[in-house]
């Protein structure tokens, strides 16, 4: 399943990386320190070089657009955030999440690119997603949004044209729900399923009809390792098609299987019959470059172990 494995020791001028996002380009990832400092690494030449800086500390969380032309730094499960130009090293929008139980979710934030134009989905409130042109800071987004829903972290379809969202709803329950980009926002809503006292764990989208949700239950006192899928390309609810004991930890696809990564190590799954298609023990990735089909392991040691798969 996996091929071209590299082990390489992060580059010691990029302080301590606190994560890392694909670059746009093979073998580009960009880093994220401790200070706010946003770096791009080649990982086979092992070359660094400072790009940006964004003035944050806490939990922070490293996103960057499809063309690596810009980041952003957020605070996961707190108030703001900065989208930083990579070319010039200036931020063009400062976010702010609001204060309203922003504690619970991580930031809510995703790029995204329309004709060209770099975006970027990001809530302004505890129950407001708005869009912004992240070369202008301008944002595009206007009217009332009246929603009783904490939204969450923000994960995009392939097709760039829905987001899958970890929020929740008091009292509290977790109720992931996919939103469509298309007419504005809040678009169409499509519930997945709800979960008490249970969110912010792992999902995926499987290419633009399945999405993977962690977790077999409805209760968090209640829950089994596994993932739930789900269809959600109908008008209604998702229907769920596939229970799977066992993926645990975080999730991946290449739009065709299911990729679990745990202490165990890296399994691959077959969404809609469940079956455990292959695995590759002692290697679990953090972070994922769809684009170039590699997976990438931030370990505490200081060193990655990144591999493209087939």
């Amino acid at each position: 399943m996996l091929t071209n494995m590299i082990e390489s020791p992060l580059p010691a001028e990029a302080g301590t990386v606190l994560d890392l996002a694909p670059g746009g380009a093979p073998g580009s990832w960009l880093t994220l320190d401790d200070t706010g400092r946003v770096g791009r690494w080649d990982i086979g030449s092992g070359t660094w070089r400072h790009l940006a800086t964004a003035a944050r500390k806490g939990q922070l969380r490293l996103h960057a657009d499809p063309a690596g032309r810009f980041a952003a730094v957020v605070e996961d499960h707190g108030r703001y955030g900065t989208v930083l130009d990579l070319g010039t090293g200036l931020a063009t929008t400062e976010l702010d999440g609001g204060d309203h139980h922003a504690e619970h979710v991580p930031f809510a934030f995703r790029f995204l690119e329309r004709d060209g134009r770099a975006l970027a989905v990001h809530r302004t409130a505890w129950n407001r997603l708005d869009v912004s042109d992240v070369t202008t800071g301008e944002l595009l987004t206007a009217g009332e949004q009246d929603l009783d829903y904490f939204h969450g972290e923000l994960h995009l379809s392939p097709g760039a044209d829905r987001l899958l969202d970890d929020g929740w709803v008091w009292h509290p329950v977790g109720v992931p729900v996919v939103w469509s980009l298309d007419g504005g926002l809040p678009g169409n809503r499509l519930d997945v399923c709800a979960r008490e006292y249970y969110w912010g764990h792992a999902m995926t989208w499987i290419g633009d009809d399945l999405v993977a949700i962690e977790g077999i239950g409805d209760d968090d006192e209640d829950m089994a390792p596994g993932a739930r899928i789900f269809d959600v390309t109908g008008a209604g609810d998702a229907v769920e098609v596939t229970t799977i004991p066992g993926p645990t930890g975080r999730f991946f696809s290449d739009g065709r299987r299911l990729f679990s990564s745990d202490e165990a190590g890296l399994r691959a799954w077959d969404p809609r019959t469940g079956d455990l298609l292959a695995t590759e023990p002692g290697f679990a990735p953090t972070h994922h470059d769809a684009v170039h089909r590699v997976l990438l392991s931030l370990g505490g040691d200081r060193r990655v172990r990144a591999a493209t798969y087939f």
